[in-house]
């Protein structure tokens, strides 16, 4: 297989929806797909699929799926525990923008579930080609709307759990 001669062409979709279910409790889901629209065998390093940056389970934050096609999907069930702001004085914030400060405090429980197909290197990792689920419990703390740090408890299909610490800090 010459590497200096392939194609990589792939259509990729992300869909995420909210569903308030009254004013304390709501449902989040998530699904992303990717279909690679090139056949034959190409280098390992171009099926690259779930376990890179925002692209995985929970309860396998420390595996790597690589492969062709994915489904992932996300669904969480959350509690608003709190719903607050707060203001920060002038000597503390000297951007005026910043300091107001909302903050809301969710509990979660979290279901996550995919499929990867890889045709050509699943030999070496038995999470291709299975459906594979995981999910648990968490709290997430949302702050100034869009600064996002999680931790959660979650189990996988192996009966291995841990704690887990995400964020998503949007800095760009």
């Amino acid at each position: 297989m010459s590497s200096d001669n392939y194609s990589n062409t792939f259509v990729f979709t992300t869909l995420a929806g909210y569903i308030p279910l009254s004013k304390r409790w709501s449902i989040e889901q998530g699904i992303q797909a990717r279909l690679n629209l090139e056949s034959g065998k190409r280098p390992y390093f171009n099926y690259s699929a779930l376990g890179y940056q925002d692209e995985y389970l929970r309860g396998y934050e420390y595996y790597v799926i690589d492969g062709d096609h994915y489904f992932l999907s996300n669904s969480s069930l959350r509690f608003l525990l709190f719903d607050k702001v707060f203001q920060y004085k002038k000597w503390m914030m000297p951007v005026p923008k910043m300091r107001r400060m909302p903050y809301r405090i969710y509990l979660s429980a979290n279901l996550d579930q995919g499929y990867v197909q890889n045709i050509y290197y699943a030999h070496s990792n038995k999470l291709p080609n299975t459906w594979v689920v995981g999910g648990g419990f968490g709290i997430d703390f949302v702050l100034y709307y869009d600064k996002l740090i999680s931790i959660e408890w979650s189990r996988n299909k192996f009966g291995q759990n841990g704690l887990f610490l995400h964020y998503k800090l949007n800095l760009k």
